[in-house]
């Protein structure tokens, strides 16, 4: 791990609401495969992380009891359909021709968009694809700041008031905006490439 995090004692949130969204997050790092030193940041951090879920959610017994995750294979307009229904913004990064739109939802209300080439199935367990995530997150645009205050962290602003914040420590990329109760989280194997989605602004709600 090249980058050094805080513990989870510096990093704990400060309010109620994060305690309890760092505790609904935790039962999910505690099944993932990789060091310590990675779950204990970002169970420190309070943040998913998108593969997480996306790979233990439907098979780990205690999440796939708490977070009931549904997952399809959709067209652009069942995509678009969906949006139109959700009570918050679900945020993807485009049309792309040729690829699989899979939709991915819990019910505490976390919607993930994962761009599958030809030929991939629905369901598959690499995470090797383009990813965003929209997930409730009280206070999100704070906690997109204190995961930047982490060493090594870099923060970008956005248009309209929003932060972005990447680091050596994950291909993720995390944003929010004032105001809103959710984050947006955009994996691609290659975290310049992840960047460069949401600095370019194409990483957007499903209109």
């Amino acid at each position: 791990m090249k980058m050094q995090m805080q513990t989870e004692t510096r990093m704990r949130p400060r309010d109620a609401e994060d305690r309890r969204s760092m505790s609904s997050v935790a039962f999910t790092l505690a099944s993932l495969r990789s060091p310590q030193v990675r779950l204990s940041a970002l169970v420190a951090l309070g943040l998913a992380t998108f593969f997480v879920g996306w790979l233990f959610l439907g098979g780990h017994e205690n999440a796939s009891t708490a977070a009931q995750p549904t997952v399809s294979g959709v067209s652009e307009s069942q995509l678009r359909d969906f949006a139109d229904s959700a009570p918050n913004p679900v945020y993807w990064a485009g049309p792309r021709s040729g690829q699989t739109y899979e939709l991915y939802r819990t019910s505490d209300g976390r919607v993930y968009v994962r761009y599958l080439p030809a030929g991939v199935k629905v369901g598959d367990p690499r995470p090797q694809f383009l990813t965003v995530g929209t997930y409730p997150l009280p206070n999100a645009l704070a906690a997109v700041k204190r995961i930047g205050r982490a060493p090594g962290a870099t923060m970008r602003q956005l248009p309209g008031g929003g932060l972005a914040v990447f680091s050596s420590a994950t291909p993720s990329v995390y944003f929010a905006y004032p105001g809103e109760k959710y984050q947006v989280e955009v994996f691609t194997p290659s975290p310049s490439a992840a960047r460069k989605l949401v600095v370019g602004g194409q990483v957007v709600p499903i209109r």
